[in-house]
């Protein structure tokens, strides 16, 4: 077992700060996936039923929040 340094108040802080915004960082990411989901559902489903435009409306936008999780 590796023995670390014991961490001072203001290192607990810094860890405070910095897994308060991981976890903000996260539930967007989350958010931004949920809506993935349910895009690509509905470009699944249009390209079934032969539906073009809405292919073309939520793959854009399918790919519009792609941009956003992988620039």
């Amino acid at each position: 077992m590796k023995c670390f340094a014991p961490l001072s108040p203001r290192d607990m802080h810094e860890v405070h700060q910095l897994t308060y915004t991981l976890e903000n960082a996260l539930e967007k990411l989350q958010d931004e996936v949920n809506t993935l989901v349910d895009v690509l559902e509905e470009v699944h489903v249009a390209s079934e039923t032969s539906d073009p435009e809405t292919v073309k409306r939520q793959g854009a936008v399918y790919l519009q929040t792609m941009g956003i999780l992988i620039p």
